[in-house]
């Protein structure tokens, strides 16, 4: 009984209000006019338009989302083939398929504010760099230790780049076309999705170190858009780079076809410059609740979504003759791949992208609010259907069911998770958020195989466990669509601000 309350007591002060002495209160960068009038940094991106630079910019993080995506979903699909060539035990393929999730999780974790530190772009150029040497190790590896290396230098790349992809995107727009950047860098990972289907049918005909390095081809044009692209206004400004930013924005006007105004010439720093957060920042008063039901939210998402497409093959009736799966016998190392598998990467493909697509339409239509909760209870529902049974076809169509639920459900995780955190934390917040949620998969997926054999009610208990915390979580969300924040100041134990009115003005110059 003590337990419990101690336990109630704790929970009561993680999601209480904050005090007035330790609350965290935003305030934007702001730009001064001679006049006396203020712009914030949407207004004079609004200023810009929405035009080519955005669309490019955008277009090229969809680019390093489709070829992380691309790489990290083929892993399953080379196992067969690496097997087959290499010969491994069942414990180094346990090694090689659970190498690039892992790292993923872990990297998120660890590196999540090096984005934050020295900034959007040179993390995106680094990773990416070191992303297409991990593929060209993958496309000569001799042995699978080679291979081993390879996929955990992929997997920390895309632990760190993948969510700062999100973060650049609506940075170098106005708040009021965030929906968009992050739908159409989101829509990378689909083409991520669809590249690694083709390779069903790719790999058969030219072998798969061919085709990873045809995935990879698109190293070379992120490398020279991330070379000419500039870094975002919003990071440059609230670090201090006050010049800086004015370049970032004119090259953003002049691609845009737009003029800069030429009468903005300078920029004043107060003493106070802001830093670089902390990951323990991201569990301050301010922003521990968002943190907290973000990543429950997003970790058993992640779990369902996984889990129960790994469940389905297993609780098939005809699995074991359905699949074709390579033998001792079979030394060709062709046609073996699980083609159930293929169809349910297929339905995965059309309902994730239908998941997006619905959520972006009814969000404007029926409020954030209830799609949150709605995507959530219809997850909660699919899983308990998992405890019927059911035909082959209907199991299909939950799992298309659950994917569209599920993926538009993490579209609106991730945009409230931009929106929640100033720029000095968001690049922290998005990766520790996205790598834990996806941790979510990889627990699911592990625990689906494990217990299944054991106990196939215990699998789908785990699922409906899931989803209904998920649906609790998704209930306290705070789902107001909110500007992007570009500064944070703290208040003093009296109240009062504890940093100057301004950090960054701009002096217009006649």
């Amino acid at each position: 009984m003590g337990l419990g309350k101690l336990m109630m007591s704790y929970i009561k002060k993680i999601f209480a209000s904050p005090s007035k002495s330790s609350k965290l209160s935003e305030q934007e960068a702001k730009i001064k006019r001679s006049d006396g009038h203020e712009m914030n940094l949407d207004e004079l991106f609004q200023g810009s338009g929405l035009g080519k630079t955005q669309f490019f910019l955008w277009g090229l993080q969809f680019l390093i989302a489709l070829v992380h995506l691309s790489i990290y979903f083929m892993t399953t699909i080379l196992i067969p083939y690496l097997r087959c060539e290499w010969g491994f035990n069942t414990w180094v393929e346990v090694a090689v398929g659970s190498a690039l999730p892992m790292s993923v999780a872990v990297s998120g974790v660890v590196a999540g504010n090096l984005a934050d530190k020295v900034g959007r772009r040179m993390v995106l150029l680094v990773t990416t760099v070191f992303l297409a040497i991990g593929s060209i190790m993958i496309v000569v590896s001799p042995n699978v230790w080679v291979l081993l290396v390879a996929l955990i230098i992929q997997g920390i790349c895309t632990g760190i780049a993948y969510p700062v992809c999100f973060v650049y995107s609506v940075e170098i727009t106005a708040s009021n076309n965030k929906e968009l950047a992050v739908m159409i860098v989101y829509l990378g990972q689909f083409g991520g999705v669809f590249l690694s289907t083709v390779s069903y049918f790719a790999i058969n005909n030219i072998g798969w170190r061919y085709v990873v390095a045809v995935i990879s081809c698109p190293f070379i044009v992120i490398l020279i858009g991330l070379i000419m692209c500039p870094e975002t206004p919003r990071y440059l400004l609230v670090h201090g780079k006050g010049e800086e930013a004015i370049q970032s924005l004119k090259k953003i006007y002049e691609w845009n076809g737009d003029v800069f105004p030429k009468n903005c010439v300078s920029i004043k720093k107060s003493d106070i410059v802001e830093k670089a957060g902390k990951l323990l920042d991201i569990f301050s008063f301010e922003y521990r609740k968002p943190t907290i039901l973000l990543t429950t939210t997003l970790f058993a998402n992640f779990y369902i979504s996984l889990a129960f497409a790994a469940y389905l093959p297993l609780a098939s009736e005809n699995t074991k003759e359905s699949q074709n799966i390579y033998s001792a016998n079979d030394t060709s190392c062709q046609n073996i791949l699980d083609k159930k598998a293929l169809a349910g990467n297929i339905v995965a493909f059309f309902g994730d992208v239908l998941g997006v697509l619905l959520s972006g339409f009814l969000a404007k239509r029926v409020g954030r609010k209830f799609i949150v909760i709605g995507f959530s209870l219809l997850a909660l529902l699919c899983t308990i259907a998992g405890f019927f049974d059911l035909n082959q076809t209907v199991k299909m169509i939950l799992n298309m069911l659950l994917r569209l639920v599920g993926t538009g459900l993490r579209y609106r995780i991730y945009l409230m998770t931009l929106e929640c955190y100033p720029t000095v934390l968001r690049s922290t917040a998005s990766t520790f958020i996205h790598s834990l949620g996806d941790a979510g998969g990889t627990v699911g997926s592990f625990l689906t195989y494990l217990l299944y054999p054991v106990s196939p009610e215990s699998v789908v208990s785990l699922f409906v466990g899931a989803a209904a915390v998920q649906l609790m979580a998704s209930v306290f969300l705070n789902t107001e669509n909110k500007d992007l924040a570009d500064h944070t100041k703290r208040a003093d134990s009296t109240g009062h601000d504890s940093q100057k009115d301004e950090n960054y003005v701009l002096n217009r110059d006649f």
